[in-house]
């Protein structure tokens, strides 16, 4: 007779995986259990009471927003499983009691998982007034409340961009700036606003009309991102990403008034009137790039005053194509692509891509520089040294030399001596057609020695390769 075998135990990872099937199973009828019981009680009992839970809504907003806040009515109805409430007469107060902000309508969309994060699916605010200002410690304030402070916490703040969409329609925004106090208020009208912000990026697009002497209405948009460990919305400041600005027709010379032009790109003066695309890289709420299309006519730019060149005020009636700017640290680089310029006596300068890189040392003086073009006119290098800041270095050369021809796949590069009693380090390559250079003054030179002076050039075709070892 054959004994009957005795059952082996199941192996341990047999009972792990079994047991961990059971808790997955369990959590996930939990889930569902509470999303049934919310959209239950979201259903059967918020929606057809909604008046009655006015109080309960105000405390939530209030302590929200850190600001009183209080609604006149709630009106609910549903629709696919979601519930949009109808809020009228709602009022913002500032710490000091007074009525900051009066928004006679609001829309809101609830759903199961909005009612978990005590927020809302949606928001639409329809034809509000808003006051925006800066104040001069650099807060931000909207309609009295502050948005966010100088890297500290706002509530208001972390509770508008955890908000998964807010859409502003047909509204008047005015911008009052306290850190330029001559610039007058900004009023904005027109405005449409939608602000998304799924998980940890943050989205918006603006649409506003300015004031007729301003221009054409334009866009701006961003699409940002915060760090993933970071848990408040509402720190803007350590926001990265892009900015895309869209303007039709701009004068630009307003935007002195209410942008530090000198700060961001070394401007003091700006008058331009035209189309311009731009597109921003923005680090940590700090630009790092800026590319630009425009159109402009009527150019006349006067750079922030610098110790290291003096820099003639650039005229042009007409300039365009794409510009590139960008800065890091001490090192700054400008491009260009396609780039048209007409002067004022009507004549064109020729087109070509070029690259201008510069270094400034410590003291302010250019440390180095190197310049780059697959086809350039020397004669508007010449012009463009009067007018850019390129350095005392490049005028110098520039205005010693009288450069003419045109050169093509171009490199240039100079840096300034490491070391004192050291020389200047400097290298050049490319091809030049028709190259004219005038002669160089003889010094004199000192008992028993030769002096050598630099000679001239013209209409000569060459390519080259040179450094200051020869």
């Amino acid at each position: 007779m054959t004994p009957t075998p005795t059952p082996s135990r199941p192996q341990w990872h047999l009972r792990t995986l079994t047991l961990a099937s059971r808790v997955a199973l369990g959590l996930a009828v939990s889930v569902w259990a509470l999303l049934i019981v919310a959209w239950g009680a979201l259903q059967f009992w918020i929606v057809p009471r909604a008046e009655a839970w006015r109080p309960t809504f105000e405390a939530v907003a209030t302590r929200a927003l850190g600001v009183r806040v209080t609604v006149g009515t709630i009106e609910a109805a549903t629709a696919a499983g979601a519930a949009t409430l109808t809020l009228r007469d709602v009022r913002l107060y500032d710490a000091r009691g007074h009525e900051a902000l009066h928004l006679p309508q609001v829309l809101a969309a609830l759903s199961v998982t909005s009612l978990w994060r005590l927020g809302f699916d949606q928001l639409v605010i329809e034809g509000p007034t808003l006051e925006v200002r800066r104040l001069a410690d650099g807060r931000l304030q909207v309609a009295g409340l502050e948005l966010a402070g100088m890297g500290g916490d706002s509530s208001a703040a972390d509770w508008f961009f955890g908000q998964r969409e807010f859409a502003l329609r047909a509204g008047v925004l005015r911008w009052i700036d306290e850190q330029r106090p001559n610039a007058p208020p900004l009023a904005l009208t027109a405005v449409d606003l939608v602000v998304r912000n799924p998980g940890v990026r943050h989205e918006f697009r603006l649409d506003a009309t300015p004031p007729a002497e301003w221009g054409d209405r334009f866009s701006v948009r961003g699409r940002f991102a915060r760090p993933f460990w970071q848990t408040h919305p509402g720190r803007w400041r350590e926001w990265s990403g892009e900015l895309f600005v869209l303007a039709p027709r701009l004068d630009a010379q307003r935007l002195g008034a209410y942008v530090d032009t000198a700060a961001l790109w070394g401007v003091r003066e700006l008058r331009a009137t035209g189309a311009l695309r731009l597109w921003a890289d923005v680090r940590r709420a700090q630009w790092r790039a800026a590319t630009a299309d425009v159109q402009w006519s009527d150019v006349h730019v006067v750079w922030a005053p610098s110790a290291q060149a003096r820099v003639e005020p650039l005229r042009v009636a007409h300039l365009g194509g794409r510009l590139g700017l960008e800065h890091d640290g001490d090192t700054t680089v400008w491009t260009t692509q396609g780039l048209a310029i007409t002067t004022g006596d009507g004549s064109d300068w020729p087109r070509g891509d070029v690259r201008f890189e510069y270094a400034l040392a410590p003291d302010g003086g250019v440390r180095s520089w190197a310049l780059s073009s697959d086809r350039l006119d020397l004669g508007v290098v010449q012009r463009l040294a009067r007018v850019l800041p390129v350095g005392e270095a490049v005028n110098h050369w520039a205005e010693q030399t009288q450069p003419a021809g045109v050169a093509e796949g171009l490199a240039v590069r100079w840096s300034a001596p490491p070391k004192p009693g050291a020389p200047e380090q400097w290298e050049a390559r490319g091809r030049v057609r028709g190259l004219a250079l005038r002669p160089g003054v003889v010094p004199r030179a000192a008992p028993g020695e030769t002096a050598f002076g630099r000679p001239g050039l013209e209409g000569v075709d060459v390519e080259f390769a040179l450094d200051e070892r020869g």
